[in-house]
């Protein structure tokens, strides 16, 4: 399960909530075992107490040491345990002049992914605009061609309906995409 911690409204912390327990544990017994605290070894010091049987220092600091290394183990575990669950939403469906955004909503429980959708990004409505001025100049030799062999006296072939067609839908397009540059 994945959890989260909020930062801001555009940034949350994720963890993989099992396997960063699982990290927190073995790193617990590495420090036990590194330091000579396991429990074996505490369990008869302790036992020497109950007796009421004297500890040497170096006893004395054996238990300590287990008593810092169980405190940083608490301490990471409620560190983990302040984390909430991760609600992920689809991405919206958007348009090629939109862009979406993801943000976090922190909730009492969980922490909500929500998108915010910009639209009629400049840079991607100025890159449209740029496709469609390429495709119109790539249907200019077709014009061209025609009215050049009007001005010779030939009587050529009218350019197809539909590139002409096309190349007026086009220009109306950049019209309206530079007009929401304005």
């Amino acid at each position: 399960m994945k959890v989260a911690k909020f930062i801001n409204k555009y940034s949350i912390e994720v963890l993989e909530f099992e396997s960063t327990q699982k990290k927190i544990e073995a790193s617990y017994q590495d420090d036990l075992t590194f330091n000579g605290v396991t429990d074996a070894v505490i369990d008869v010091i302790k036992r020497k107490q109950e007796r009421s049987e004297s500890i040497t220092e170096a006893e004395k600091n054996l238990l300590k040491i287990r008593e810092q290394v169980d405190s940083v183990r608490n301490y990471q575990n409620n560190t983990l345990n302040n984390y909430k669950t991760l609600v992920n939403a689809p991405p919206p469906a958007i348009s090629d002049m939109d862009e979406i955004v993801p943000f976090y909503n922190e909730r009492a429980s969980s922490i909500e992914q929500v998108w915010e959708i910009n639209s009629n990004v400049p840079s991607k409505v100025r890159a449209k605009v740029e496709e469609l001025k390429n495709s119109l100049a790539s249907t200019d030799y077709i014009i061209i061609k025609y009215y050049e062999s009007l001005t010779t006296g030939a009587t050529p072939p009218p350019p197809d309906s539909n590139v002409l067609l096309s190349r007026q839908s086009q220009r109306n397009e950049i019209n309206r995409l530079e007009s929401l540059l304005s």
